[in-house]
Protein backbone atom coordinates (compact mmCIF):
# COMPACT_ATOMS: atom_id res chain seq x y z
CA UNK A 1 0.00 0.00 0.00
CA UNK A 2 3.15 2.40 1.08
CA UNK A 3 4.04 1.68 -2.68
CA UNK A 4 1.35 3.17 -4.71
CA UNK A 5 0.32 5.91 -1.87
CA UNK A 6 4.42 7.02 -2.26
CA UNK A 7 4.16 7.75 -6.39
CA UNK A 8 0.79 9.76 -6.47
CA UNK A 9 1.77 11.85 -3.79
CA UNK A 10 5.26 12.42 -5.67
CA UNK A 11 3.00 13.18 -8.88
CA UNK A 12 0.71 15.67 -6.94
CA UNK A 13 3.91 17.48 -5.46
CA UNK A 14 5.37 17.63 -9.11
CA UNK A 15 2.32 19.05 -10.37
CA UNK A 16 1.71 21.79 -7.97
CA UNK A 17 5.40 22.67 -8.48
CA UNK A 18 4.96 23.12 -12.33
CA UNK A 19 1.91 25.06 -11.98
CA UNK A 20 3.46 27.53 -9.30
CA UNK A 21 7.03 27.32 -11.37
CA UNK A 22 5.50 30.07 -14.44
CA UNK A 23 3.99 33.04 -13.41
CA UNK A 24 1.21 33.06 -15.77
CA UNK A 25 0.17 29.27 -14.52
CA UNK A 26 -0.09 30.48 -10.96
CA UNK A 27 -2.04 33.51 -11.81
CA UNK A 28 -4.54 31.44 -13.64
CA UNK A 29 -4.67 28.69 -10.91
CA UNK A 30 -5.15 31.43 -8.71
CA UNK A 31 -7.90 33.35 -10.80
CA UNK A 32 -9.70 29.70 -10.90
CA UNK A 33 -9.70 29.37 -7.04
CA UNK A 34 -10.44 32.78 -6.58
CA UNK A 35 -13.47 32.46 -8.60
CA UNK A 36 -14.63 29.03 -7.96
CA UNK A 37 -14.71 29.99 -4.26
CA UNK A 38 -17.43 32.30 -4.27
CA UNK A 39 -19.32 30.34 -6.82
CA UNK A 40 -19.20 27.12 -4.49
CA UNK A 41 -20.13 29.18 -0.87
CA UNK A 42 -23.53 30.67 -3.78
CA UNK A 43 -23.93 27.47 -4.69
CA UNK A 44 -23.78 25.70 -0.96
CA UNK A 45 -25.86 28.59 0.68
CA UNK A 46 -28.62 28.09 -1.92
CA UNK A 47 -28.95 24.45 -1.55
CA UNK A 48 -28.95 25.20 2.41
CA UNK A 49 -31.81 27.44 2.17
CA UNK A 50 -33.72 26.58 -1.00
CA UNK A 51 -33.38 22.98 -0.26
CA UNK A 52 -31.38 20.45 -2.71
CA UNK A 53 -33.91 20.45 -5.58
CA UNK A 54 -33.27 23.23 -8.53
CA UNK A 55 -37.29 22.89 -8.82
CA UNK A 56 -38.34 24.99 -5.52
CA UNK A 57 -35.96 27.34 -6.36
CA UNK A 58 -37.07 31.31 -7.17
CA UNK A 59 -36.89 32.28 -10.00
CA UNK A 60 -34.74 35.31 -8.86
CA UNK A 61 -32.06 32.66 -7.05
CA UNK A 62 -29.63 32.44 -10.15
CA UNK A 63 -29.66 36.44 -10.34
CA UNK A 64 -28.80 36.63 -6.78
CA UNK A 65 -25.77 34.15 -6.80
CA UNK A 66 -24.34 35.92 -9.72
CA UNK A 67 -24.68 39.21 -7.96
CA UNK A 68 -23.56 37.68 -4.60
CA UNK A 69 -20.69 36.07 -6.76
CA UNK A 70 -19.74 39.37 -8.31
CA UNK A 71 -19.53 41.48 -5.65
CA UNK A 72 -17.24 39.53 -3.44
CA UNK A 73 -15.14 39.17 -6.30
CA UNK A 74 -15.09 43.30 -6.61
CA UNK A 75 -15.26 43.83 -3.18
CA UNK A 76 -11.85 41.55 -3.05
CA UNK A 77 -10.08 43.44 -5.82
CA UNK A 78 -10.64 46.90 -3.86
CA UNK A 79 -10.02 45.28 -0.59
CA UNK A 80 -6.89 44.20 -1.40
CA UNK A 81 -7.93 40.60 -0.22
CA UNK A 82 -6.44 38.23 -3.39
CA UNK A 83 -2.83 40.30 -2.99
CA UNK A 84 -1.55 38.40 -0.35
CA UNK A 85 -3.79 35.26 -0.15
CA UNK A 86 -2.13 31.47 -0.77
CA UNK A 87 1.44 32.37 0.57
CA UNK A 88 2.97 33.32 3.87
CA UNK A 89 -0.89 34.29 5.00
CA UNK A 90 -0.84 35.95 8.34
CA UNK A 91 -3.90 37.38 10.99
CA UNK A 92 -3.55 40.46 8.84
CA UNK A 93 -4.48 38.71 5.80
CA UNK A 94 -7.17 36.89 7.48
CA UNK A 95 -8.66 39.82 8.71
CA UNK A 96 -8.62 41.47 5.12
CA UNK A 97 -10.50 38.65 3.95
CA UNK A 98 -13.37 38.62 6.43
CA UNK A 99 -13.26 42.37 6.06
CA UNK A 100 -13.95 41.68 2.50
CA UNK A 101 -16.48 39.12 3.08
CA UNK A 102 -18.57 41.19 5.12
CA UNK A 103 -18.52 44.36 3.22
CA UNK A 104 -19.57 41.87 0.42
CA UNK A 105 -22.36 40.76 2.25
CA UNK A 106 -23.42 43.69 3.54
CA UNK A 107 -23.80 44.94 0.11
CA UNK A 108 -25.29 42.09 -1.28
CA UNK A 109 -28.09 42.31 1.29
CA UNK A 110 -28.81 45.90 0.29
CA UNK A 111 -28.60 45.08 -3.39
CA UNK A 112 -31.09 42.05 -2.68
CA UNK A 113 -33.22 43.51 -0.47
CA UNK A 114 -33.83 46.62 -3.07
CA UNK A 115 -34.33 44.45 -5.97
CA UNK A 116 -36.62 42.28 -3.97
CA UNK A 117 -35.08 38.81 -6.35
CA UNK A 118 -35.86 36.40 -3.20
CA UNK A 119 -38.00 36.01 -0.21
CA UNK A 120 -34.79 34.95 2.02
CA UNK A 121 -32.69 37.03 1.28
CA UNK A 122 -31.14 37.98 4.17
CA UNK A 123 -30.99 33.81 5.48
CA UNK A 124 -29.67 33.54 1.83
CA UNK A 125 -26.49 36.41 2.15
CA UNK A 126 -26.10 34.95 5.41
CA UNK A 127 -25.57 31.50 5.20
CA UNK A 128 -23.29 32.80 1.77
CA UNK A 129 -21.22 35.28 3.88
CA UNK A 130 -20.55 32.59 6.46
CA UNK A 131 -19.46 29.67 3.63
CA UNK A 132 -17.23 32.35 2.06
CA UNK A 133 -15.56 33.11 5.38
Amino acid sequence: MRVVLRPAGLRFARAMAWMAAGSFRRRLVLTVVEVALPLVSVGAAVVIIYSGDPADWPVGVALAAIILTLLKLVTGVLTGAFAGRWRFVGLRDAATIAESALIAGVAGLVMLSWLQLVDASLRLVSADTSIYI
